[in-house]
């Protein structure tokens, strides 16, 4: 098992010491010094160095590290096949105060040790998994996406930036086949349609989070059928949308940590999850005593999705940046429900586009 940011245990203070005071025998009882909560993470075959999700979670770790009384080791499996014998190591020990799981990758891996190891207390995020023992930290992905796909559904048309060409198309690139990324395309096209009722969306899948010559690939097709913006929400492979971009001229959208900095003149907006203060509200829950099992799942109307254009030299007129706020505001204030899949996206728009 590779580890590391391992911070040494405090040790437990005796619980009685025993005094004496005028000649008689007193036991007083000493403050304890709590133990320090010991936290486990098996990342993705992605890794960390991703500048996306495994990446955020080892953010919110080291914050928690930082700034609460935790010790914190990690594995990095090179294949899917490794992610039940690393969540099994930590498990066995009975150490580990929680362990935890990344992405739907390690759904089934988890499941199987989550049964084998009942008394030990486990967190999945990205997905949701239902065990006594589990906690699940999803996004609602229709969230995340849907005011990238306002920002997109307006700019395909604004003749203003160089890289649009008129055709009123715009793109996904999703890694892998999965129901909350096929949510992630639903809300990025509800967006659009909010904006644009006539735009068109493609969408495409990679097969992989770490296959960013797939993805650019299924990007330079994109662009060459009249595309202008396309969303990436492909994990690792997500770098072959940003190349695809910077060769063909096209503009693209990151996902989950701020990825525009990474390719300023073509990344517009990245479709944000904070991440980084969840995985830390998880954790200090371990620390206090309140944690619970069970989902638990961020969207908009809870601040931990939404979108940023900060680090990015493509200058959105403001005008149409109030109009992604405008819809926010609307999306909260009349309570509305995205789709969770494209089936689902005409019936949406003709009961909330007017």
């Amino acid at each position: 098992m590779r580890r590391a940011g391992r911070v040494a245990a405090l040790a437990v203070a005796a619980g009685l010491i025993v005094t004496t005071a005028g000649g008689c025998g007193k036991k007083i009882e000493e403050p304890t010094e709590a133990k320090a909560a010991k936290i486990g993470v098996v990342y993705t075959t992605t890794g960390l160095g991703d500048n996306n999700f495994n990446d955020m979670v080892n953010s919110g770790m080291e914050k928690a590290k930082a700034e609460l009384n935790i010790s914190y080791d990690y594995s990095e499996p090179s294949s899917n096949g490794e992610v039940v014998t690393m969540l099994r190591e930590f498990a066995q020990t009975g150490e580990y105060d929680l362990v935890l799981a990344l992405s739907s990758d390690s759904s089934a891996a988890l499941e199987q040790v989550a049964g084998e190891y009942p008394d030990q207390n486990f967190t999945i995020i990205d997905t949701v998994l239902e065990a006594d023992n589990v906690s699940s930290i999803a996004k609602n992905g229709a969230d995340q996406s849907f005011l990238c796909g306002v920002l997109a559904g307006y700019l395909t048309k604004e003749e203003s930036l160089d890289r649009i060409n008129g055709e009123n198309k715009i793109g996904a690139v999703m890694g892998v086949d999965i129901p909350l990324l096929n949510a992630v395309v639903a809300g990025f096209e509800a967006g659009a349609r909010y904006a644009n009722p006539d735009v068109e969306v493609l969408s495409g899948v990679v097969g992989s989070f770490n296959d960013p010559a797939k993805a650019k690939e299924i990007a330079d097709s994109m662009y060459r059928q009249g595309v202008d913006i396309i969303l990436q929400g492909a994990g690792g492979s997500g770098m072959g949308v940003f190349n695809a971009a910077q060769e063909c001229g096209g503009y693209a959208m990151g996902t989950g940590v701020n990825q525009n900095a990474i390719s300023p003149d073509e990344i517009i907006a990245t479709a944000t999850f904070e991440l980084p203060s969840i995985v830390y509200e998880e954790v200090k829950t371990v620390v206090d005593g309140t944690w619970k099992s069970g989902p638990k799942i961020w969207g908009l109307r809870e601040g931990a999705v939404g979108y940023s254009v900060e680090g990015s030299n493509v200058k959105v007129p403001q005008e149409i940046l109030d109009k992604v706020d405008a819809a926010n505001k609307w999306f909260i204030d009349e309570n509305i429900v995205l789709p969770s899949s494209t089936d689902e996206v005409d019936a949406w728009v003709s009961q909330n586009v007017k």
